[in-house]
């Protein structure tokens, strides 16, 4: 898109001044950074707007991009929900530490989802961000994607979320995968999750090849206090995580709401015992419809994965099950198969090898 038909564009959108909802997909159009500014400033005319959705992804902002939409923020101070997607732009700290500073403008906000995955940001400007985010008291849902990046095992994350924030907050969506982020800070972030009692969607995803059995176990200490959690989403595959960790993982039977769960293990080293302790939490789970697991290249056997079946098949509100595992013989499939077709609510059931 050329610059001034974007400008253009964004001229039209301040006619709007009923306007409450907008989203802009703008990836992959070379969007020039001083463009950005003014762009901002024209859709700040709508008084009306409540939710912003703009997507960058893949458009070589680089830190100016961001400095200038740091600086633009002014303009939206206004609105309640904010998407931000500016994946794969090329920008380091210099530039989020700008776009800290607009959103720090944004006190409004009841939701913030910011995509910042593989860019060249490391510690300090996450750092910052994060505690911002923390300090945005009316927040109900917060999304932050910082994989791919630079962050190191040098990452710390000293503040916690506010009092009225945890109170608040409803929806935890957070992506840390492909980093050189060790045990240190994964449970200094899991000690902060964990201060959320009211969540009823929690995702983690932390494929970061140092996580530890501690970090597991300081969150499955804290699943008896997620009484409301109705979602969750924990990707912890190709850690260093083992027995003592998955066992730990029973404490999710506590979670009573819980209506769907995903659940990757794949690529740590779970035992006999530990391939029990993920089939008796799961059977537990009595409301759950949605069901997808993965555990492949986990190193138990084909009984420990016939037991964990056979406890998946005591939860009778099934309807979606999905499973990723290591190829096993067809006659055990097919004994698996046979009797989860007698789970009368069951709607899909797909099995898939690696």
């Amino acid at each position: 898109m050329e610059v001034e038909g974007f400008l253009g564009f964004t001229e039209g959108i301040k006619q709007s001044q009923n306007l409450k909802n907008l989203i802009l997909s703008l990836r992959e159009n070379q969007i020039r950074s001083d463009s950005i500014y003014q762009c901002l400033a024209n859709i700040g005319q709508c008084q009306k707007l409540q939710s912003l959705f703009i997507d960058f992804t893949e458009n070589y902002l680089k830190d100016q991009g961001l400095i200038y939409l740091g600086q633009g923020m002014q303009h939206v101070s206004h609105i309640q929900e904010l998407t931000l997607y500016v994946q794969k732009n090329s920008f380091g700290d210099q530039g989020l530490l700008q776009l800290n500073q607009g959103v720090s403008l944004l006190v409004n906000l009841k939701k913030i989802a910011l995509d910042l995955s593989y860019n060249k940001i490391v510690n300090e400007s996450t750092e910052r961000i994060l505690e911002t985010i923390w300090n945005l008291q009316d927040l109900e849902t917060i999304i932050f994607d910082v994989s791919g990046n630079d962050l190191n095992e040098t990452l710390s994350f000293k503040n916690v979320p506010c009092d009225k924030q945890i109170e608040n907050l409803r929806h935890l969506q957070l992506n840390f995968n492909f980093l050189r982020f060790q045990n240190k800070p994964a449970l200094q972030l899991i000690q902060r999750v964990v201060k959320y009692k009211n969540l009823k969607f929690l995702s983690l995803e932390m494929c970061c090849d140092y996580i530890l059995d501690r970090t597991i176990i300081e969150l499955s200490s804290s699943f008896k206090n997620f009484t409301n959690l109705k979602k969750m989403i924990l990707d912890f595959s190709g850690n260093s995580i083992r027995e003592n960790g998955v066992v730990s993982l029973q404490e999710m039977q506590y979670c009573h709401q819980i209506t769907s769960l995903h659940l990757n293990l794949s690529g740590n080293t779970i035992n006999c015992q530990g391939a029990t302790s993920v089939g008796d939490a799961i059977s537990k789970l009595i409301q759950v419809e949605e069901l997808n697991i993965s555990l492949y290249n986990c190193n138990f056997t084909e009984n420990d994965f016939y037991y964990i079946m056979k406890s998946i098949y005591k939860c009778k509100s099934l309807k979606l099950f999905q499973v990723t595992v290591r190829y096993f013989q067809n006659e055990l499939q097919m004994q698996i198969r046979r009797f989860f077709m007698k789970l009368q609510k069951l709607i899909l059931m797909k099995f898939q090898f690696r």
